[in-house]
């Protein structure tokens, strides 16, 4: 026990100021426990280490320092002492315990890792009195709590999260029982059903794959799924999951997926999963997702707790891009609380293939992360190569390859076309107005929008469509509804169509076309790109066969890398493919590189081989595993490529809001703006629009 008058000067010691109207100043002992409570009851409801609640509690013992107390008195502040607390704290522990991971933990309770905590010694602490001070409130608070821990490196960073979501809720609620305080902030124990069969969940029988999968995901580790496009690998691993939360195996889900359309697409069926086995919401996470509807008001700016920036992965059940999960393996401000979220958790990681090198080392950092907390990631795929393939398995002891066989094959004519867009166009329309409903997949905005133009100029008698990123938030979202209600699995199918889009149409929407158009690209997504053809079942079709028509654009070389294009154009030479069974053997000779090439192909491959290495070195540095200061939140990036911006198109509402490249911003203008935007287009300068292009440029005023 604390003696009384040790006691009463320790609560001379103050925490907090009078922040919450009828609070009054709150002390460090007062705010410590509270917030050690509080961690405690998160602990019960969301297991991370059964001592977590001492952690919790040493958190703030940094702010018994001179400098701090003077402060938050409004005092003048004193010059040569640490002015961050959670340093001072860091520090202390580590004096207390003789070096400990839970001197790491407290000190970046505010998001920001000490780097090698120093030890409470010497007179930047405040000299020999405040350091005692501070080591009779770490035994206070041990006599509360019990004895600080052992900590292993991989649950460090959950619990630091832990540590941060405790003292923000309590921060928020300092006169809210901790139990009280938890429950008001939207956490709960997450209760399953556990008794539902297949068909209970899905409403239909499941096939052989789906079941075999459910019972080979059996514990914590990593899962790759591969399987044809169509083949219920969704299903699969969501009952997958749902078996794992009914073992106690898992406390939540995570399904990332490659785009916001993916994402989009994708929640509706994730919604009536999670309300058939726990009988409860499932949030969209990625930067539009308050713009999607999802989750009514919570989602806005200002909206629940549970803010997607930085809060969303802590919900129990969520549908989002993968950069909201790659977030929790990189060095950026509070990642921990994205561990914390998605520790214990099952991580569904679809069409990995679609992930470049630099990607796709983060993809790696973030499974051996989950896995390490405790968690378990699936990952689907319909064209993984080896390389990726044991890339990713290589993360976790655990780790299972499942390749599933397709039960039918099916062949589609390959046709080849020189680069002519005025005589595509006229194939297109031509074929439409025959009553086929035609996908052009093109890769660039530009030539979309070319071809658009192109298509409409023959004629009126044909509806004729085009998607890409481009358009604002609003027009994307009433595109996309319109064009799955035309050529979606249950849609209103009309006679004939063109729709024209980039590799939207590849990815992200469940579209059905009688005849695809594509520019030529690497052989992984011209699979992909072949799975919208004749996707879902049809008593009849206006076209004779599977046919997909390449335009042979191997002198563009800007979007793709040349070798892969050329060894491509080689592996799919011969005009036919059958699939999904001559999926490996095409992403072997393109990418295994099989065959014999050219030397400026061989000069090109090692200039990628390079490139790529780039990647992944960069991808190393920017990562959690590169111990150093984090990133700007606005600096760190996901994804290599043209560095974009979010603006408003004329006002600033949700719906006018559109992502455009950073170089497109007129010199010298200066922006301002809202929360939810990167930037807000500026008083002097215009921006023309066409809400049927997608096209717009900025004007000075």
């Amino acid at each position: 026990m604390v003696p009384p008058k040790k006691k009463k000067r320790m609560k001379n010691l103050l925490a907090k100021a009078t922040q919450i109207e009828g609070s009054a100043p709150i002390g460090v002992y007062d705010h410590c426990v509270h917030t050690g409570l509080v961690a405690d009851h998160l602990q019960q409801l969301t297991p991370i280490h059964e001592s977590a609640a001492i952690i919790a509690a040493l958190h703030d013992i940094g702010k018994i320092n001179p400098e701090f107390q003077a402060r938050i008195r409004g005092e003048k502040s004193i010059p040569g002492l640490h002015k961050n607390h959670a340093l001072v704290s860091a520090a202390a522990v580590n004096r207390f315990t003789g070096g400990s991971l839970a001197a790491d933990i407290v000190g970046a309770h505010h998001g920001v890792p000490v780097l090698s905590p120093p030890h409470d010694r010497g007179a930047r602490f405040g000299g020999p009195d405040w350091a005692e001070k501070r080591q009779e409130m770490i035994n206070a608070l041990i006599n509360k709590f019990g004895p600080i821990p052992d900590i292993d490196r991989d649950s460090m960073g959950s619990i630091t999260g832990l540590v941060t979501v405790a003292d923000w809720i309590a921060s928020g609620a300092p006169d809210v029982l901790a139990a009280d305080a938890v429950s008001q902030a939207g956490f709960e124990k997450v209760e399953v059903a556990s008794d539902l069969s297949f068909a209970d969940i899905f409403r239909f029988e499941p096939n052989t794959m789906q079941m075999d999968i459910s019972k080979m995901v059996d514990q914590s580790g990593v899962y790759v799924i591969e399987s044809a496009t169509g083949s219920g690998k969704t299903e699969a691993a969501l009952y997958a999951a749902y078996k794992l939360l009914v073992a106690a195996q898992a406390r939540g889900l995570y399904f990332a997926l490659p785009t916001m359309a993916t994402a989009n697409a994708m929640l509706s069926r994730v919604e009536s999963f999670v309300e058939r086995i726990a009988g409860r919401g499932t949030r969209l996470m990625h930067s539009m997702a308050w713009n999607h509807g999802a989750g009514g008001g919570e989602l806005a700016p200002g909206g629940s707790w549970f803010n997607p920036k930085k809060r969303g992965l802590l919900y129990p059940f969520a549908v989002g891009t993968i950069d909201q999960a790659l977030l929790a393996a990189m060095r950026v401000k509070h990642y921990t609380v994205r561990q914390y979220g998605l520790a214990g958790k099952v991580v569904i990681i679809d069409e990995l293939h679609s992930f470049d090198a630099y990607t796709g080392a983060l993809v790696n950092a973030l499974t051996r992360q989950v896995v390490n907390q405790g968690g378990t990631v699936l990952v689907l795929s319909a064209t993984l190569t080896d390389a990726v393939a044991n890339g990713i398995l290589s993360t976790a002891d655990q780790r299972v390859r499942i390749q599933v066989p397709a039960k039918t094959d099916h062949q589609v004519d390959l046709v080849f076309t020189p680069d002519d867009m005025g005589r595509m166009a006229e194939e297109a329309f031509s074929s439409a107005a025959g009553g086929a409903c035609v996908g052009v997949i093109v890769n660039t905005v530009t030539r979309a929008q070319d071809m658009f133009r192109l298509v409409q100029a023959q004629g009126d008698n044909v509806p004729v469509g085009l998607l890409h990123s481009r358009f604002t938030a609003g027009d994307r979202n009433r595109l996309e509804r319109h064009w799955l209600d035309a050529l979606g699995p249950d849609g209103q199918r009309p006679r004939g169509c063109v729709l024209i889009g980039t590799q939207v149409l590849e990815q992200s929407l469940d579209v059905d076309f009688d005849l695809i158009f594509s520019d030529l690209a690497p052989v992984d997504l011209l699979i992909q790109r072949a799975g919208r053809l004749w996707r879902h079942e049809r008593q009849q079709r206006p076209i004779n066969g599977r046919q997909m028509v390449i335009i042979d654009t191997m002198p563009a070389f800007s979007v793709y890398p040349v070798s892969v294009l050329w060894r491509t154009r080689q592996a799919i030479d011969a005009g036919r493919i059958t699939l999904p069974a001559d999926t490996m053997r095409l992403l072997s000779r393109v990418y295994e590189r099989q065959d014999d090439a050219p030397d400026w192909v061989k000069d090109a491959e090692l200039e990628l081989d390079a490139d790529i290495l780039a990647m992944k070195q960069l991808a190393l540095g920017a990562s959690v595993d590169a111990r150093m200061p984090p990133l700007s939140d606005d600096v760190v990036a996901t994804r290599l490529g043209i560095e974009s911006v979010l603006m408003a198109v004329g006002s600033d509402e949700p719906d006018n809001l559109v992502r455009v490249p950073r170089s497109w911003m007129p010199e010298g203008v200066t922006f301002g703006g809202l929360r939810y935007a990167d930037l807000l287009l500026p008083n002097d300068a215009g921006l023309a629009y066409s809400p049927e292009l997608g096209l717009y440029r900025i004007t000075n005023g």
